[in-house]
């Protein structure tokens, strides 16, 4: 039976794009995250999305479970097969931009196409597409927005909120489904009113579980014409929230976070030219851990990180079309006006270091310094949820109280915080960081990843993409909400094909 697949799929996809070589197989049946290793029977690669559906009813015929899969940068599971006999549906061949409008800020793009491939490509048109913090340079835009990732921009209602706007499907059955105005013959993805009725949200953070999204349309920004990057110092998480939440409900700024001194010092922590190449093209990290820190990396950023402060916030203001400099400067008369309110200091840097807002303001138009945190120790393991800003220092301490009883220090936690429409609630990225070649600090590790997750909801963490251990910790918290969604599933998948074990949130 597996030959009569094999040689369907390779009548598909092409012999040379249906690999199930031991040494492929290996490589696809894990990423960084604490999910259990299951290899697949098959992973085939598709450029077309006649080719995605010829595949998905293929396996329908043949009772295979299909698991998509884009850019091979994903660190929480979503991507890692729970049954054995899978097929990994690889598209990060799918390269094409198309229907780049530069009057409205939007184009389409397909699974393969990188943060950094688009940011280059939209560059001469003086757009940009917003990535996400801690995003690799070579994650895939569309899988990235599909999982609903916060960007810096994340605060403003209308230019960080729900930057996909309309897209195409491949259901589980095979059939081809349409979002918005494209299901109009004839119509754009995007238009001056706005998409046409949106079933979208059936399909975010959906792991693959309800339908394969093969081409979507996505809000752009300028690129600033005018720009200031500020910064203020925190010695505690509550002042540096009660901060943020008033520059928010002034609507100063763009982009604005905050980061901890570990975060921090990553970002302006020096590399070598070898790994500074490999960082800009997102090739870094490996399934299997990344390369270790040199000895003077090490040393360089423990001076550096406790030099920094507790936290620091980073507002970035900025002007596009109109009046840019204008703009920016009477934010700053605000922010700094906001700022001797509220009993804090607005600076043009932190704990003296040069040129640290022009690195922010690179980092905002493509993040890359970041991916050097899988560096501390080879493998970093994001705690990535939603909380309120009341919530959140009690989250924290939840984290570091399951930590401490693990001897693993809190001053080893990296940690991202991005208000989400200004300031209603946080997202945030709290890291982890393990040797993937020491197994008894590995399973420390995930024991504390596990704990700490359980003990963080209670404190009021809400984890939006419930992958790996999350999934039960929220499914039981939300039982009749997971019933529902089990039923709706088992309607659009009545032959369970789709990434089974799994399920949308």
């Amino acid at each position: 039976m597996s030959q009569v697949i094999k040689t369907s799929l390779t009548a598909i996809a092409g012999a040379a794009n249906v690999l199930d070589d031991e040494e492929t197989l290996e490589a696809y049946s894990r990423d960084q995250s604490f999910a259990r290793p299951c290899r697949p029977s098959f992973v085939v690669r598709v450029d077309t999305a006649d080719k995605v559906q010829s595949v998905v009813r293929l396996a329908n015929e043949v009772g295979m479970p299909v698991v998509p899969y884009s850019s091979g940068t994903d660190f929480h599971g979503g991507a890692v097969p729970s049954l054995g006999g899978s097929l990994i549906l690889d598209m990060s061949l799918m390269k094409q931009v198309t229907e780049l409008d530069v009057h409205h800020w939007t184009v389409t793009v397909n699974p393969g196409v990188t943060f950094r491939e688009l940011n280059d490509r939209l560059a001469a048109v003086n757009l940009r597409v917003q990535v996400p913090l801690m995003a690799p340079p070579n994650a895939s835009v569309l899988a990235t927005y599909l999982d609903r990732e916060a960007v810096p921009g994340a605060g403003d209602f209308i230019y960080g909120n729900e930057l996909l706007q309309t897209f195409r499907v491949i259901l589980p059955t095979g059939e081809p489904f349409t979002i918005g105005n494209p299901a109009m013959p004839g119509a754009p993805h995007a238009g001056p009113m706005g998409p046409a009725v949106n079933w979208y949200r059936l399909f975010m953070c959906g792991q693959g579980t309800m339908g394969i999204v093969h081409d979507m349309n996505i809000r752009l920004i300028p690129l600033p014409r005018a720009q200031k990057v500020l910064f203020a110092a925190f010695d505690n998480l509550p002042d540096a929230v009660k901060a943020v939440k008033e520059v928010q409900r002034q609507e100063l700024g763009h982009e604005c976070f905050l980061l901890n001194n570990f975060d921090l010092g990553v970002l302006v922590l020096k590399e070598d030219a070898d790994l500074t190449g490999k960082l800009r093209q997102g090739g870094y990290i490996g399934k299997t851990g990344a390369p270790l820190w040199s000895h003077d990396m090490r040393h360089a950023f423990d001076a550096l990180r406790y030099a920094l402060p507790p936290w620091t916030l980073v507002v970035s203001l900025v002007g596009w079309a109109r009046q840019p400099e204008a703009k920016v400067a009477y934010q700053e008369k605000d922010l700094r006006a906001l700022a001797a309110g509220l009993g804090f200091e607005v600076k043009g840097t932190i704990a003296g270091i040069a040129g640290l807002d022009r690195l922010v303001a690179e980092e905002l138009v493509m993040p890359w310094r970041m991916q050097k945190k899988f560096g501390a120790r080879g493998s970093c393991h994001e705690l990535k949820f939603y909380a309120t800003g009341d919530n959140l220092p009690k989250v924290q301490a939840a984290l570091e109280t399951v930590c401490v009883r693990h001897n693993y220090s809190p001053a080893d936690i990296g940690a991202y915080v991005q208000p989400v429409e200004r300031a209603r609630s946080f997202s945030c990225c709290y890291d982890l960081h393990s040797f993937p070649g020491r197994p008894d600090d590995w399973e420390n590790v995930r024991t504390i990843f596990v704990e700490a997750s359980e003990a963080m909801i209670e404190a009021g963490a809400f984890f939006d993409r419930p992958y790996g251990v999350w999934a039960d910790m929220m499914y039981r918290r939300n039982a009749a909400y997971t019933e529902y969604l089990k039923k709706i599933k088992k309607e659009l998948d009545p032959n369970g094909i789709m990434n089974p074990g799994k399920l949308c949130f």
